[in-house]
């Protein structure tokens, strides 16, 4: 993660997010009794902890932020409400394992087929958070069903998705960092907008993609972890995944041929 040593105490930074909430919440003209229930009592600074990958080789550690009692905690919680949907409708979007058993029963799989697995590398921190604001406004703006789940309008939600960005959290040893790139790992929010853009990264690098020649016949994605079936060979597969990173300077993925048992 980017992150920078917070130049100001906990209470200041605290203080400052709370002010925010409802200088935003002010200029929307919501009223006080309608935004209170999105203002945490007795919030408290994010703290991160490390979760241990012991599938992996190695055993790397991926950095978590406790979200829990941070004054973005219950605010996040509703945009993820909000915006879910939006990331449900994506083409490549997995509802289940069942969904994607069903998925996989529609391929007549040939000998010269190949499953992979593909990976955003980094997700959370890799996300640019500019060009997701853009794409979520977007994407808000073209919803017909926003109604049905709140009377926010899109400009108004962007504005309070960047607040709840805004993360400053404890190490382990007591001191206080100020998140400056990507979507804070931990927060609620997180996974939902880092959904989107990737989401819109497919629809137009990869199925929208007029001038792509090779083309997976099967890719569906679960967060950012990708199944993918390939008919074309394995070096236009290299081709494909050259291209897929070649696409943002801060997007990158990986590739693994999946082992299938006879």
């Amino acid at each position: 993660m980017g992150c920078t040593l917070a130049t100001k105490p906990a209470h200041i930074l605290i203080k400052n997010i709370r002010q925010k909430f409802i200088k935003c919440f002010n200029e929307m003209n919501i009223p006080w009794k309608e935004y209170e229930e999105f203002l945490v009592t007795g919030e408290k600074m994010a703290c991160s902890r490390l979760l241990i990958k012991i599938h992996k080789d190695n055993v790397p550690g991926r950095p978590i932020i406790n979200q829990i009692d941070d004054p973005t905690y219950l605010l996040c919680k509703e945009l993820t409400r909000i915006l879910m949907p939006l990331k449900q409708k994506a083409q490549s979007y997995i509802r289940s394992s069942y969904h994607l058993k069903t998925l996989i029963d529609q391929i007549q799989l040939q000998d010269h087929y190949i499953i992979m697995s593909y990976d955003m590398k980094d997700m959370y921190p890799s996300v640019p958070i500019d060009e997701t604001m853009t794409v979520v406004q977007k994407e808000l703006r073209y919803d017909k069903t926003l109604k049905e789940r709140t009377k926010w309008k899109p400009k108004d939600i962007v504005k309070l998705l960047r607040i709840c960005i805004e993360t400053h959290f404890y190490d382990y040893e007591g001191n206080i960092w100020t998140q400056k790139e990507g979507s804070p790992m931990g927060k609620s929010i997180s996974g939902v907008i880092c959904c989107i853009y990737v989401a819109n990264f497919e629809k137009e690098k990869i199925f929208g993609n007029i001038s792509l020649i090779y083309k997976p016949l099967f890719w569906y994605r679960s967060e950012d972890d990708v199944l993918c079936i390939w008919e074309h060979g394995i070096n236009e597969a290299d081709i494909f995944l050259d291209f897929l990173n070649s696409q943002h300077v801060k997007v990158k993925w990986t590739r693994e041929k999946e082992k299938v048992k006879a």
